[in-house]
């Protein structure tokens, strides 16, 4: 009241003396609260209350065993509860104020590094406890899981034995922290005895009875015991052995420990033998797969001087599988077959046998359509036909004067018609196979000149034909149409009987040309004429009356007919023993059905050529 009228007194002088008194701004400050904490935290900042004015906030702590503050940092010390004080200092026309809170400070879990595992040697005689490091300041005690190892007095142990003890620790509160626990080992060390060798041991099974081991030599005084690991080959009592098959067994010297020495063990292997039995006879087999059938082979063991059983193995199964003796072919390949034959009585164990079985397949060999080629065309790649094997085909050309081949490339020689054969050679496990195909060189029409008319006798035996000319060099073709009047023997023709025949004459392709045309001529054969008789007087002689002739008889060809369709060559003629050869393949009379395109027509009567173009279907 008094600090009132103090103010009041002030302010009536200074308006006597004519000056405005000033007034104080009003500080307004937000709450003030700071939130609970636990050990654990450690420290924390102080968030400073909503204030107008821009003063200096500072901090004090009532108790500073639970806390202190620097600037804003509280750090915690202790759990507990102590007040906090707030003041912000006054600035400008902004009066100070203070503000305060409570702060509640719980008891913290520990952090607790990892406690690792812990060596000491037997030799040490004591063992001092080093606690885990931990943010708490607890007391440790210790509880030890390790009768007849260690004993214990607080912290401190004392190395009876070898061995491996649990060490459970628990730290105790405080003021700031809460209890925790920790826990690790301890492994005390025996000194390892030094032990000598304890070498395999072989002996045959008819040759002795039993055998006594013999210890490794070692620096320790440990007890030693034995065991087999397959008493089914030899057992062991105390240090005898007694063998009771053939085969293999890891025998096992284990030394107790003495004081200072540990335990230890050494191993060797006994190997009981037999006599080796006499076998052989597994030879490489091939065998052939088919497709659907069985495909089964039945084993013939290997002979031996031992009963013991035999046991196969496949080392493919995808390709072939065994049960048994019996072989089952699962698809064409090369596998190993296995044998081996099981020691029994006084015989060893045969095997591995091996042997090479080859099961083969005929491949499939797909088929080539028929080519057509014209002289002059350039080298080309024969087409490979399909197939299965991994052999590489092989080609072969029926007539080098019409298609040559070197490897997989063809050259057009000359005019006419060559089978070409692709071989496929036998490989790996696949067998053999071919295919053929018709490769068709069209060539020009000869020019050909006049093929004149024949005068023979019944005498005239074998006498050459002169062809007509041609520029082409391919071989001539003559038949008769009356063999009884006149043969034709390949280019020589013989007068048979008085009468009169026709030639006919077609040349084969060769070089550019292709097969001629058609040519004829009629051949008269007469009867020989008669040597002349001498004649005693100037009596003329009767002339004789002629003989006469028949006749001359003209052959006639069949006519034929070719009409296109719709990939269809329909072909008819007046006779039915005509040949029809469409891109070399034997064709019919009526309806032939080919794919659209190109295609050689030719019909032939007998050597005569009635027909020959080069076609287009669609």
């Amino acid at each position: 009241m008094r600090t009132k009228n103090i103010s009041r007194v002030i302010a009536a002088g200074l308006l006597v003396l004519g000056i405005a008194p000033v007034q104080a701004t009003q500080t307004i400050v937000g709450s003030f609260r700071v939130p609970d904490q636990t050990m654990t935290a450690g420290s924390f900042d102080i968030t400073p209350p909503t204030s107008n004015s821009p003063g200096k906030w500072t901090f004090v702590a009532e108790n500073p065993l639970v806390a202190t503050i620097v600037g804003t940092k509280v750090t915690l010390l202790s759990s507990g509860f102590t007040r906090i004080t707030a003041t912000q200092a006054a600035s400008g026309a902004f009066n100070s104020v203070t503000r305060v809170t409570q702060l509640l400070v719980r008891k913290g879990d520990p952090t607790v590094e990892t406690w690792a595992p812990m060596t000491v040697p037997y030799s040490a005689g004591k063992f001092t406890i080093t606690p885990p490091k931990s943010n708490s300041d607890g007391a440790w005690s210790y509880v030890i899981n390790g009768a007849g190892v260690v004993t214990q007095a607080g912290n401190v142990l004392t190395l009876l034995d070898g061995g491996t003890v649990y060490i459970n620790a628990r730290q105790a509160s405080t003021a700031g922290w809460n209890s925790t626990t920790a826990s690790t080992t301890l492994t005390v060390t025996l000194i390892n005895p030094t032990i000598g060798t304890f070498g395999d041991v072989t002996f045959n099974r008819s040759s002795i009875s039993n055998f006594t081991l013999v210890a490794p030599t070692s620096n320790s005084s440990g007890a030693w015991s034995f065991t087999s690991s397959d008493p089914k080959v030899a057992t062991i009592s105390g240090t005898v052995v007694t063998p009771v098959s053939i085969g293999k067994t890891t025998i096992t010297a284990t030394q107790a420990k003495a004081k200072p020495y540990g335990s230890a063990t050494a191993t060797m292997v006994l190997t009981v033998v037999g006599t080796a039995p006499t076998a052989g006879g597994f030879s490489d087999i091939t065998a052939s797969y088919v497709a659907g059938g069985a495909n089964k082979y039945q084993l013939v063991a290997p002979t031996s001087s031992s009963p013991g059983a035999w046991t196969f193995t496949s080392s493919d199964n995808s390709i072939a599988t065994i049960a048994g003796s019996v072989v089952t072919f699962v698809k064409p390949g090369i596998v190993t077959l296995t044998a081996n034959q099981a020691a029994t009585g006084t015989y060893n164990a045969v095997g591995p046998l091996t042997a090479k079985l080859t099961i083969t397949q005929a491949p499939t060999v797909g088929t080539v359509s028929s080519i057509t080629k014209v002289v002059g065309d350039p080298d080309f790649t024969l087409p490979t036909p399909s197939t299965n094997s991994s052999a590489a085909f092989a080609f072969t050309s029926s007539d080098t004067s019409v298609i040559a081949i070197t490897g997989a490339s063809a050259k057009v020689v000359g005019a006419g018609s060559a089978t070409i054969t692709a071989t496929l050679p036998a490989k790996d496990y696949w067998l053999g196979g071919s295919t053929t195909f018709a490769i068709q060189v069209l060539g020009s029409l000869p020019t050909l000149g006049a093929f004149s008319p024949i005068k023979i006798s019944t005498s005239d035996k074998n006498i050459a034909i002169v062809a007509p000319t041609s520029n082409s060099k391919g071989t001539w073709v003559f038949t008769s149409s009356n063999p009884a009047v006149a043969s034709v023997t390949g280019g020589t023709i013989t007068g048979v009987a008085t009468g009169t025949a026709t030639i006919t004459a077609v040349q084969h392709p060769a070089g550019l040309y292709g097969q001629s045309n058609t040519v004829q001529t009629t051949v008269t054969v007469g009867a020989p004429v008669a040597a002349p008789t001498p004649t005693v007087s100037a009596t003329p002689t009767p002339t004789p009356t002629p003989t006469p002739t028949a006749a001359p008889v003209t052959g006639t060809q069949p006519t034929v007919k070719v009409v296109l369709g719709a990939k269809m060559i329909t072909i008819s003629s007046t006779s039915k023993s005509i040949k029809i050869y469409i891109d070399g393949r034997l064709g019919i009379i009526g309806k032939n059905v080919v794919k659209a395109g190109q295609h050689v027509v030719q019909i032939q009567n007998g050597a005569v050529l009635l027909y020959s173009k080069l076609v287009t279907v669609k």
